[in-house]
């Protein structure tokens, strides 16, 4: 999907939401309506889209302060953080305010995500539980949010994700069984999950089931998935494939890519 960039300073000709959903309030209009919520925020165009997401989320979580809410806030401050670490190595060419600005808001924003941290400490929140167990290594919330397993309450994506995550390692065969079921559970707004993906293809190996892990890392090709490092031609050191086989692998690669861009996945038998 292509994103409309909102900077903070928003002229006449950039009044568009950013992204093509047309119940979406636009950036502008949620920068007119409450401005405090696009303040403490580096105005140059380094990282626009995690800033632009973050105004959007801390507008969610004010209007409505869920606790999902918030977890997505912290996500995004998670993101638009760790932009920003890599912005302030960036030597400005002609303006040396700019890095302060992107310093003061890395600042801000860490104090911030760390306060969420804080409030959100004693949630039991599924996705706030993951949160504290895989970012605070907090065990109470792991050893509560393992206590869902099997329960609607995980019933979505990102959740079985991380709870392959933990099964991985001793349980390789669970651990596929619930990536599968993860992929199921893809909603249409929900981007198709590259580190999903690239379980699949490791789960696969660990097993020796090394045409299902080429057929997965054909997949993330097919899908030109941005975070995927996995490449097909690294998986023929363990197995040699007649040409049948790769006709086979190439056309199931294909059928999982249209499953998976229609939310429509279906688990091998």
């Amino acid at each position: 999907m292509n994103r409309t960039y909102l900077g903070i300073m928003i002229g006449p000709a950039l009044a568009l939401l950013l992204v093509g959903c047309g119940q979406e309030k636009s950036l502008r209009s949620i920068c007119d309506e409450k401005p405090e919520l696009c303040e403490h925020l580096n105005k140059d165009s380094w990282c626009r889209y995690e800033r632009s997401d973050l105004i959007r989320a801390r507008y969610n979580k004010v209007t409505s302060p869920t606790d999902l809410h918030k977890y997505e806030l912290m996500k995004d401050y998670e993101s638009y953080i760790h932009c920003l670490e890599l912005a302030i190595h960036v030597q400005p060419k002609k303006s040396k305010d700019k890095r302060s600005d992107r310093i003061g808001s890395l600042m801000y924003s860490n104090q911030e995500l760390k306060k969420l941290d804080t409030e959100t400490a004693s949630s039991k929140n599924p996705y706030l539980l993951m949160w504290h167990w895989t970012r605070d290594n907090n065990s109470d919330a792991k050893a509560a949010f393992l206590a869902l397993e099997g329960k609607k309450q995980l019933e979505a994506t990102e959740l079985q994700l991380a709870l392959a995550s933990y099964y991985a390692e001793d349980f390789p065969k669970k651990a596929l069984r619930i990536t599968y079921h993860a992929l199921e559970l893809l909603k249409k707004n929900e981007p198709i999950p590259a580190r999903g993906i690239q379980g699949l293809v490791s789960l696969n190996i660990k097993l020796k089931n090394y045409k299902e892990a080429l057929v997965w890392a054909n997949v993330t090709k097919i899908l030109e998935l941005e975070k995927s490092n996995i490449s097909p031609d690294r998986l023929y050191r363990y197995q040699s494939f007649s040409e049948k086989d790769l006709s086979e692998i190439k056309e199931q690669a294909q059928v999982y890519a249209d499953q998976l861009e229609d939310r429509k996945f279906k688990s091998p038998k």
